[in-house]
């Protein structure tokens, strides 16, 4: 260690001496003895003038911090191959050191593994204060066992296959029992909604041959809108190969009653049409069901007329 005197070139001694060194610990001087914990010391070193006056440029080491590290594994149990995932951290240390099989790393971090059987990985710290360690253990464990497989027989086969055509028939009978408890739910409804004492019905169908295009039906009961109903493609093929459509169920007192008829359509040339028809029937006690049949203005045919079904 050199001091340098106000006025002494750089590098120069000019007349100083070494007045104290001593060992500290903290503030207090202390003397060496025999020590049974680790104890960090620092040197501290004081120059005075050759009078002995006046001190300069002191100068004092420190001792260095040491280093911690710490590891951890996710997750501590696997299968072999099976990603592990090592996290670290550490301070005071300048270089890091991760084993096995990886080496050098950033002081604090994270890398996967993939061990093939039960590793202990351990990370070292090292700085001017010493080294640290720290490791992180990984078990590998064994796959489960896979269970034979075995190729069915015939005779297994054939009765696979009757399960399946039995499980078929119980399916084909749920659906017929479905559809007819459906059918009889909706005859009850239909008792329950419209008992026969006061039912009636309307049905409408196109004359035989007929090519008109029906495109609406109106009807009104005693000046009452009951139905109006606007055709598809498919409903009107279907109504041209004799199909029957209820147009309307609902009703009414026995007695007289009027009937009211729109029917709008289209010819073959694409002209629009319009027929009305205003008719009488009769309701007893038992349910009404009316007829319609229509027919376009080219077919020779009554256009609207009413029967009895």
């Amino acid at each position: 260690m050199q001091f340098r005197n106000p006025g002494t070139n750089a590098g120069g001694i000019a007349g100083f001496q070494l007045h104290v060194c001593s060992i500290a610990q903290g503030l207090n001087t202390m003397r060496f003895r025999s020590l049974r914990t680790t104890v960090l010391f620092g040197l501290v070193a004081l120059a005075l003038m050759a009078n002995g006056k006046k001190s300069i440029a002191a100068a004092q080491l420190a001792p260095s911090p040491s280093p911690s590290v710490a590891l951890s594994a996710s997750p501590t149990s696997a299968q072999a191959g099976q990603q592990v995932t090592l996290t670290w951290s550490s301070t005071n240390a300048t270089s890091i050191t991760l084993e096995p099989s990886v080496g050098p790393v950033a002081a604090q971090g994270a890398t996967t593994v993939r061990p093939s059987q039960s590793t202990t990985y351990t990370v070292t710290a090292t700085g001017p204060g010493g080294s640290a360690h720290a490791s992180a253990q990984v078990t590998i464990t064994p796959a489960p066992s896979q269970a034979a497989v075995r190729k069915p027989s015939q005779e297994e086969i054939s009765s696979d296959q009757q399960q399946m055509r039995g499980l078929d028939e119980q399916i084909q009978e749920i659906k017929s029992d479905s559809l007819r408890m459906a059918a009889e739910l909706s005859q009850l409804e239909e008792k329950l909604l419209y008992p026969s004492g006061t039912q009636v019905a309307i049905f409408v169908e196109l004359a035989k041959g007929d090519t008109m295009r029906l495109d609406a039906v109106r009807l009104q009961i005693d000046g009452q809108l009951v139905a109006h109903y606007i055709y598809s493609a498919k409903e009107l093929q279907a109504l041209r190969k004799g199909g029957v459509q209820r147009i309307y169920v609902g009703n009414v007192a026995t007695g007289e009653h009027k009937l009211d008829v729109l029917v709008d359509g289209k010819l073959e040339g694409g002209a629009d049409f319009s027929r009305t028809g205003q008719f009488t029937f009769r309701k007893e006690v038992k349910p009404k069901l009316v007829g319609l049949t229509l027919a376009g203005p080219r077919s020779g045919n009554t256009p609207i007329t009413l029967g009895d079904w």
